[in-house]
């Protein structure tokens, strides 16, 4: 546990999106500062009931952009733990 409280001093951000069934659930990231985030999904046709305000062209192809999340809400150590889970062997 002291290892999510430590602050890392590092030059990049880690940024989590979870998602659960295809919805974002989550976003989190370990950056003191604002982190915009746009969360994009190519993958329209699995979504029977789908809000087509949310269908946009991107890059040519149809996309549905998540509107619910626009900034990551800042948590060091919940993203640092969720690291240590992740990468444990």
């Amino acid at each position: 546990m002291e290892a999510a409280k430590k602050k890392i001093e590092r030059d990049n951000m880690r940024i989590i999106i979870k998602l659960y069934g295809g919805n974002v659930e989550e976003v989190i990231s370990d950056s003191d500062k604002d982190v915009q985030v746009l969360i994009i999904d190519y993958n329209t046709g699995k979504f029977d009931s789908l809000d087509t305000d949310g269908l946009k062209t991107i890059q040519g192809k149809e996309a549905y952009v998540c509107t619910d999340f626009k900034e990551a809400e800042n948590n060091p150590g919940k993203v640092n733990l969720i690291y240590l889970d992740a990468m444990r062997k």
